[in-house]
């Protein structure tokens, strides 16, 4: 099963060359996916082959996951947490 699909767009075009962009989306969210802390829900592929831009993302599909830390942000915050509390 492919872990992506293209899925219709009307609106969307490319701001470099104006060509309707084809849309992609995730074809269910992986536990991988889940576990960033930053990632898209959809985004775009321009057709034009003559153009610069082969992907591009809309900030209103970005998802922040403000529950996930990178584990060595984990552990710099505890450090971080330890020495203001012991100096």
């Amino acid at each position: 099963m492919k872990k992506i699909r293209i899925v219709e767009n009307k609106d969307e075009k490319c701001s470099r060359c104006g060509v309707l962009a084809e849309a992609r989306e995730h074809n269910g969210l992986s536990e991988k996916t889940l576990q960033q802390s930053v990632y898209y829900t959809k985004w775009f592929n321009c057709r034009n082959q003559n153009c610069k831009t082969s992907t591009f993302m809309l900030d209103i599909y970005k998802v922040v996951n403000n529950h996930y830390k990178k584990p060595e942000l984990v552990e710099m915050y505890e450090q971080q947490s330890f020495w203001s509390k012991n100096l």
